[in-house]
């Protein structure tokens, strides 16, 4: 669940998270219609609407080139979802979720526009025997990610903050800013001494883009230590074309007083013909792969209502260029910190930088939110980046 979610079904939110009374009168009216939509009878056991809104601005400077934007998820991606479930008997639970994400500073959805592109979902439940999820999901694999990531995905020291720049802009890491699959069937183990289990597969529907996902990833919990590993493989809509690779562990280590993280991710591209997000960074040369691999170490450290994060990831491309290019690896560097102002709201801010050699064109955004074409200086500069904002959930 997310954090702050508001129950709609059974009573109203509390007074205290409302704007006078006639937010209070607009709430009770909200209820009233999801209440409606969600349980259609007195069967259903409860209804949600939830979300997050967090809306930041970022600073970007590459020696030569300066950037300055406002930006929707610079913390965490802006949602709004609706979930629903009912107890069915003997043990099993049925459930929906819908998760639209939002992008505050324009107003549209984003995941390309899609109305509901975070999630749609039917599943059904059982404490002893899991969950069975079809329909538009996360992968293990970018869920796993978020365990092995200081910054949970957020600020200017996440892995999906990072891209290459140029006339277009390309991912070292496509799995992981692709993020969801459509057509998915989903399975989730109870844990189990520790263990638990999470695998996806996905049909391509013979769609000429895109072909068959598959991830799986395991969990084990003991004591303060968390280790988690994820695979990821998605197919190309084109017959003959190589597929998208991927691997994810780490470790997770809670010392007390805040966590250490140790991951890595190794990603590699043999698909040609895609595009977009999921296409190969420039210069590969014909029948190879865009491959890149990073080792992060990083710590959260809360201190009262504040809570300190720093990671350092080091970066290095094994991309089958057809020209020998030197070496692009690089080192990416980022503190954060959030300060919660209340429990449902939390001002923010983040300084990263990546270095570039031999054309390298690393550049950085913030949480999710890359940067677009054409941001790259002529030489290679170090990037930095720096952000603040706010995020409310409800």
């Amino acid at each position: 669940m997310h954090d702050g979610l508001s129950t709609l079904y059974g009573s109203p939110p509390s007074r205290s998270s409302l704007d006078g009374q006639q937010c209070a009168s607009a709430a009770r009216c909200v209820v009233a219609v999801a209440v409606c939509l969600f349980s259609g009878s007195a069967a259903a056991q409860g209804a949600m609407i939830y979300g997050i809104m967090d809306v930041g601005f970022e600073y970007s400077d590459m020696g030569t080139a300066q950037r300055a934007r406002v930006i929707s998820g610079g913390l965490s991606g802006s949602r709004l979802g609706y979930h629903a479930w009912e107890d069915v008997g003997r043990g099993w639970t049925a459930e929906f979720r819908l998760e639209s994400g939002i992008r505050l500073d324009t107003g549209i959805l984003a995941q390309g526009g899609r109305m509901f592109g975070r999630e749609s979902s039917v599943g059904i439940s059982h404490a002893s025997l899991g969950t069975l999820k079809l329909g538009r999901l996360p992968t293990p694999y970018w869920s796993t990610q978020d365990e092995v990531d200081a910054f949970r995905r957020g600020l200017n020291g996440a892995p999906g903050a990072l891209s290459r720049s140029g006339s277009v802009a390309r991912e070292p890491l496509p799995l992981l800013v692709t993020a969801r699959a459509d057509n998915a069937v989903d399975y989730t183990s109870p844990t189990w001494r520790g263990f638990s289990l999470d695998a996806l597969v996905a049909a391509g529907e013979s769609n000429t883009v895109v072909g068959a996902t598959r991830s799986l990833g395991l969990r084990f919990e003991h004591g303060p230590w968390v280790l988690v590993s994820a695979w990821g493989e998605q197919e190309s809509g084109q017959p003959g074309d190589g597929p998208l690779k991927a691997l994810v562990t780490g470790v997770r280590y809670d010392f007390g007083p805040g966590e250490l993280i140790v991951g890595y991710t190794d990603e590699r591209n043999f698909c040609s013909a895609c595009v977009g997000r999921q296409a190969q960074v420039a210069g590969v040369a014909e029948g190879g792969a865009s491959s890149f691999k990073l080792a992060n170490i990083g710590m959260r450290l809360p201190l009262g209502r504040f809570l300190l994060i720093a990671q350092y990831t080091r970066i290095t491309d094994h991309s089958d260029y057809a020209v020998p290019l030197g070496e692009r690896d690089a080192n990416y560097a980022a503190v954060g910190l959030e300060y919660r102002l209340s429990p449902r709201t939390t001002l923010y801010g983040g300084l990263g930088t990546v270095d570039n050699r031999n054309g390298s064109k690393y550049v950085l955004g913030t949480g999710s939110v890359q940067q677009p074409p054409d941001f790259v200086a002529a030489e290679d500069a170090r990037v930095t980046t720096m952000s603040m904002g706010v995020r409310h959930s409800f």
